[in-house]
């Protein structure tokens, strides 16, 4: 919960930095600009790493289903 509240303050932060550098046109222009396939497919792919890398663990030992 504290975790998700810092992205607010994250997010304040890169608006008021892309503002006083005038950058907000410029990244918005590039980002209309990405292919939509590849950024599906890399935006998967990095969720997809962070999934595999927090969720499965390799298990030592055998199961018993009795």
């Amino acid at each position: 919960m504290l975790l998700a509240g810092l992205f607010f303050y994250i997010n304040e932060f890169i608006r008021q930095f892309l503002t006083e550098h005038n950058q907000i046109e410029r990244l918005t222009e590039t980002v209309g600009t990405l292919n939509q396939v590849f950024a599906f497919l890399a935006s998967f792919l990095i969720l997809f790493i962070i999934l595999i890398s927090t969720g499965i663990r390799k298990q030592h030992g055998t199961r018993s289903t009795g």
